[in-house]
């Protein structure tokens, strides 16, 4: 059976390694004592940037998932896991739209290709296609659904500018990997957002409605900014996403 580690079980990782756990040995980690006593799976490790290299189990998989923000000291915590990951392990990396800094309209995977200020998880990209052989980078949307509803944040703020969204669901997120594991694809590189892109201003108003908070006020009714596109995944690789309009995540 396959085995699968994920490295970072929180709002994504560990709904993640559940319904992974259905069909696979799967191990998960976090790196705090809390999170590690609530980690619902079963076979758990904590791990840290300080630890990494005293759980080598954890790294005797077939697919490693690097599933943590890019927070403080992103970049060593990757060059660390780089040193344990073995050879012939499938890396998958949960990247980020967010990469397409100072982008605007319709994007595809390859207009990153001129970013040169890159942010620290595009700089973490490079650095694993650089160093692996098989490395396959998710560059997800925002991930919503569930207890992340959009607006919430921004009641009663104004906010100069209305901008397109880039959202995907978590289900739909989870959906993913599970296809290109399945499918066993070990490379390349695909943005994950759902299909349709509203604007904020409507997502936002109509959740201040549905959950009853106050209304994000938009000051320019202008849509600006980048439209994230998908058609590589779905084209390519056949996958249908069941949240296809942010409008409808909540």
């Amino acid at each position: 059976m396959k085995q699968i580690s994920i490295f970072g079980c929180g709002w994504l990782g560990e709904p993640l390694a559940l319904e992974l756990e259905k069909r696979y040995i799967v191990k998960g980690s976090v790196q705090s004592i809390a999170s590690y006593n609530k980690l619902r799976i079963k076979k758990r490790y904590m791990l840290s940037l300080e630890n990494i290299s005293t759980s080598p189990s954890f790294f005797d998989t077939d697919v490693l998932i690097i599933a943590i923000p890019p927070k403080n000291f992103y970049k060593e915590a990757i060059e660390s896991l780089l040193k344990n990951i073995q050879k012939d392990t499938d890396v998958i990396l949960l990247s980020s739209t967010s990469i397409y800094t100072q982008k605007e309209g319709d994007i595809k995977e390859e207009d990153s290709y001129d970013i040169k200020d890159p942010s620290p998880m595009l700089e973490v990209e490079r650095f694993l296609s650089k160093n692996l052989t098989n490395v396959l980078i998710l560059r997800l949307g925002g991930l919503m659904g569930y207890d992340r509803v959009a607006g919430k944040y921004s009641a009663s703020k104004s906010i100069l500018y209305d901008n397109y969204t880039n959202y995907v669901h978590r289900d739909d997120a989870i959906r993913v990997i599970k296809h290109l594991i399945e499918l066993n694809i070990s490379r390349g590189i695909y943005n994950v957002v759902a299909p349709l892109h509203r604007s904020k201003k409507e997502i936002y108003d109509q959740n201040a409605k549905k959950f009853g908070f106050d209304k994000t006020n938009f000051i320019n009714k202008e849509i600006k900014g980048k439209r994230v596109l998908s058609h590589k995944l779905c084209e390519k690789l056949g996958f249908v996403f069941l949240k296809n309009d942010s409008i409808n995540f909540w």
